[in-house]
């Protein structure tokens, strides 16, 4: 496991708005856009966690939270994430 000096966090609250597409969704925001989040430079990693309600664990909104660190000034993290 690689460590790193986080600076700062950013985190993601996430669902798909239409249920007939959340699979597809799903696969492109973990496959492709996480990927590409962290290849842009800024930030160091990038993980995606399933929420699940202890009292309705077959419902949660939101369902997906993405927590990305950075070692960079988070300010600058984030900006380069929007670019």
């Amino acid at each position: 496991m690689k460590h790193h000096n986080v600076q700062g966090v950013y985190t993601v609250f996430n669902y798909c708005s239409d249920p007939a597409k959340e699979d597809v969704f799903n696969e492109w925001y973990t496959q492709t856009h996480m990927t590409d989040t962290v290849k842009c430079g800024s930030w160091d990693s990038a993980n995606r966690y399933k929420l699940v309600d202890p009292q309705n664990p077959t419902w949660h909104q939101p369902p997906h939270l993405t927590i990305y660190e950075t070692t960079f000034e988070p300010l600058r993290a984030r900006n380069d994430m929007l670019n």
